[in-house]
């Protein structure tokens, strides 16, 4: 089974989308709003500031959220790429 994690924020008006799309696609995942702790913040930077998929997306100013995360080796940042995946 893949381990799945959705990182994202409710003030983000790109997540909302995303979360939805990932019920609707009945995807089995983890939801971390980096947001609402600092504890889930440090996760996400973690894993953002170590990881080559987020060099283009630092560079370009953004926070790199929404992201799905599976298996620790794939990363979904486009809510377009969902349905292709899950499908």
């Amino acid at each position: 089974m893949d381990s799945i994690v959705l990182y994202a924020s409710m003030l983000c008006p790109d997540c909302p989308p995303f979360k939805n799309e990932l019920d609707e696609l009945k995807v089995d995942y983890r939801f971390v709003n980096i947001t609402e702790s600092i504890m889930n913040l440090k996760e996400f930077l973690k894993i953002r500031d170590n990881k080559e998929e987020f060099k283009n997306i630092k560079e370009n100013g953004s926070v790199g959220i929404p992201c799905l995360v599976i298996n620790n080796e794939e990363f979904i940042f486009d809510i377009s790429k969902l349905e292709e995946r899950f499908k």
